[in-house]
């Protein structure tokens, strides 16, 4: 039992040194946010963007403070922000730098000219510069972060220049990483369990030896002194050296500077974890110090209790490897799905680029604005539609939900146009190619399966429509005789186009309703939707996207909301590379589980076997066979496994992969026990058992 408490010991300690540099990577990410607010601030529409930026600088520096503005680049192999801020203070950004001039570019890429960000860039690749190179951009409403303690003073300052000037909250990081902090805890949680638990039988193997030492007069306390000295000092020290070989790795590779944040970060988890340990042998030993008798001597009291630890924390167990699988499986579907989609589009959709808002948050608009918005973001898609061959496909309103057999659509409305129609010919049902002769100019056009219930699909229509319309005091009402059906053939294949849908299982969408996008409806449209992940495609025979579509969003003021136009290719790659990232893990996290699993198995196996030796051996003698011997384990095993399965449907999961798994355990639990069997009946023959 100690190799078992050993190496549930180096699993904790692997994930602890995990953790910490993790967590020492997310916090170099946060360092940058801390302590600051985010306030949103109007361009003067007199001033030119360098005055205005001018302007921005000095009002920081009266204020003994500096200001900066983050853009978000997906365009890289990895996401990165560049930073355009002031420089009175370096200390503001609270990012440890390189020695350097208050004009001096700073990156943690090797830049041309750059001086070094230090600190681990695990996730995200930072470059600092002026914030007078922001000029380059549309600047007529930003969101700027500035010292949480200083944004009521600069505010004041800057609505006394005439400047509107608003706070929006403190930040708040709304980056994604591969593992949740939620998913962190709740590994370190079963992992400190099977610790528990390891600890726990490494004191029952020791009952006997406890229980001469209790009637030697030993107190309680004497007991736990001497199991905390044979062991702990020993975890202890190997703790520190296995932190401390980390620690000199990132003197080495990340410099010197971030070894303070490093040391606190870590030093904190291996406390815990060694507050941990000594109490799980401190609970341990109240347990066994308290059930200590004759009987233990003898060795006769513990195996049913044993029994039920080891069935209890296995099916805890099985059922976190059951979710896990099934993640992986499907994770797996969807890389594949992934794949085939970037092939399809890298060959159809060559040059075509996709517009993105640079984040939610920015559109900080009053009713009057709004409209506005909605109406240049209409007129750009209508001039840009025939030009660029811009194609239409929102599938914000489209998901579905996956069971075991099949895929159940909860919603199925997706946006196109006429342009999609090109890329996915779809054809009626008497085999003709929709196109848009067949769309009708003065109705709202929607095409439906020709097997779909048309007054129900009509019928939400109006309804939604009508809502949004009425909500929204337009006073247009639409009916039934305003609406024109175009019916397409069942067995059509409609193509998602981008990796943002919903339909993650599959690059094909499930019976979909097709609304054709309709401007004179901009509001039921919804076009932020429109003009954002990836529902809008361009195609652009310039290497420079960007620089081909600027004068039109410049013209209808989207180039402050629009900074980055990627090649749709991009997007996909961008996508497989996560999901492969998450497959990485999520096999990691079945290698941690599967671990003690096989030991636990083992071990239930050899203690089953060990306390029904001679049982075992006789029924053998007499003739018995296999599953005679061995009726009640199976029997039990059976039953462990109905109530795992309770369990899963309880939770509204039951994957193929539970009959494997289960299948698998069966298995291996016949595998051990004859070889346990095998090994206790020769240790009877030679009088040893």
């Amino acid at each position: 039992m100690k190799k078992l408490m050993y190496v549930m010991l180096t699993l904790n300690l692997i994930f602890l040194l995990f953790c910490t540099l993790w967590n020492f990577a997310v916090d170099n990410d946060m360092r940058l946010y801390d302590g600051k607010a985010s306030i949103s601030i109007e361009k003067p529409k007199e001033m030119s963007n360098k005055e205005y930026l001018v302007c921005l600088e000095k009002q920081a520096a009266m204020q003994d403070t500096d200001i900066f503005y983050v853009t978000h680049d997906y365009t890289k192999d990895k996401y990165s922000e560049n930073v355009y801020a002031t420089r009175h203070d370096l200390s503001f950004l609270n990012l440890s730098l390189e020695m350097g001039g208050h004009n001096e570019l700073y990156s943690t890429m090797a830049l041309t000219g750059s001086k070094k960000i230090y600190g681990c860039n695990l996730f995200i690749e930072y470059t600092i510069y002026r914030l007078t190179d922001l000029q380059k951009y549309g600047l007529e409403k930003l969101v700027f972060y500035v010292n949480q303690n200083k944004s009521q003073k600069m505010l004041s300052q800057l609505r006394e220049k005439d400047i509107t000037a608003n706070l929006i909250s403190s930040h708040q990081s709304k980056k994604n990483y591969q593992l949740s902090f939620g998913t962190l805890q709740l590994i370190e949680i079963i992992l400190g369990i099977f610790l528990f638990t390891a600890i726990l039988f490494h004191m029952f193997h020791k009952s006997k030896e406890i229980a001469i030492e209790k009637i030697n007069g030993l107190s309680f306390w004497d007991v736990f002194r001497k199991e905390i000295r044979e062991d702990f000092i020993l975890i202890a020290v190997i703790s520190v050296i296995l932190i401390g070989t980390v620690a000199a790795t990132i003197v080495l590779y990340w410099e010197k500077e971030t070894l303070l944040l490093y040391i606190e970060i870590a030093g904190g988890k291996l406390l815990k974890f060694l507050l941990y340990v000594i109490a799980a042998y401190f609970l341990s030993c109240i347990y066994i110090y308290a059930q200590c008798s004759i009987r233990n001597i003898k060795g006769q009291s513990q195996n049913k209790e044993l029994y039920w630890i080891i069935t209890i924390v296995r099916m805890l167990i099985i059922v976190i490897l059951v979710v896990n699988t099934s993640s992986i499986f499907t994770t797996v579907q969807t890389l594949k799905t992934l794949n085939d989609s970037n092939l399809r589009i890298n060959k159809e959709l060559e040059g075509y680029v996709y517009t993105t808002l640079r984040d939610p948050d920015m559109l900080l608009f009053d009713e009057e604005e709004e409209q506005k918005f909605r109406e240049h973001c209409q007129h750009f898609v209508k001039e840009t539609e025939k030009k660029f061959q811009g194609i239409i496909l929102n599938t914000s309103s489209y998901y579905l939900k996956k069971d075991d057999k099949q895929y159940h659509t909860e919603s199925r409305v997706i946006t196109i146009n006429g342009n999609y129609l090109q890329v996915n010919p779809i054809y009626d049902m008497k085999g003709n190619l929709i196109t848009e002769r067949d769309f009708d100019p003065d109705k709202f056009n929607m095409l439906i399966r020709e097997d779909e219930d048309v007054n129900q699909a009509v019928g939400q229509l109006l309804e939604d429509v009508n809502f949004c319309e009425k909500a929204y005091e337009t006073n247009r009402v639409l009916t039934k005789e305003d609406v024109n059906v175009i019916r397409y053939q069942k067995n059509a294949k409609i193509y998602a186009l981008n990796p943002f849908t919903n339909a993650r299982y599959s690059d094909i969408l499930k019976k979909p309703i097709m609304y054709v996008y309709d401007d004179q409806y901009c509001y039921f449209m919804d076009m932020e939707v429109i003009i954002s992940n990836g529902a809008y495609l361009l195609k652009c025979d310039t290497e420079n996207p960007k620089k081909e579509l600027s004068s039109y969003l410049q013209k209808y003021e989207l180039d402050k909301f629009i900074h980055e136009t990627p090649f749709i290719s991009n997007a996909f790659s961008d996508e497989i590379s996560y999901t492969s990232n998450s497959l990485f893990t999520n096999f990691a996290v079945l290698i941690l589980y599967t671990i003690p699993l096989t030991f636990l198995l083992i071990y239930f196996a050899s203690l089953y076997c060990a306390n029904k030796s001679k049982e075992i051996f006789l029924k053998r003698l007499n003739g018995a066979g296999y599953f005679q011997c061995h009726s009640l384990i199976y029997l039990v095993e059976l039953a462990v496994w109905l109530v795992i399965a309770i369990a899963l449907l309880w939770m509204d999961i039951l994957p193929m992969m539970f009959y494997v798994l289960a299948l698998s355990d069966f298995l291996a639990l016949t595998f051990c026990i004859r070889y346990f069997e095998k090994k206790n009946m020769n240790e009877i023959l030679k009088g040893r058992l």
